[in-house]
């Protein structure tokens, strides 16, 4: 699971120790950073999460999960 990372510009950060405490195991990544998970074949961004997230970055960060899920499917 990915909810983006610890720090000021991150409001929903406490969202993390919360999906740690139901025992997920959590991804630290940046506004585009692609985490996959090969085994239960799961495939996130935590784009939206940041609070300073310029639509574009959304965007693209959103466009390449999709791109990734796109391209292994199988």
């Amino acid at each position: 699971m990915t909810l983006g990372l610890k720090g000021e510009d991150w409001p929903y950060q406490d969202s993390i120790d919360a999906a740690k405490s139901f025992g997920n195991d959590m991804q630290d990544a940046d506004v585009m950073t692609l985490v996959h998970d090969e085994v239960n074949k799961i495939v996130s961004v935590p784009a939206y999460m940041y609070g300073k997230a310029k639509p574009n970055q959304i965007f693209d960060g959103v466009t390449a999960m999709v791109e990734m899920v796109r391209d292994n499917i199988k």
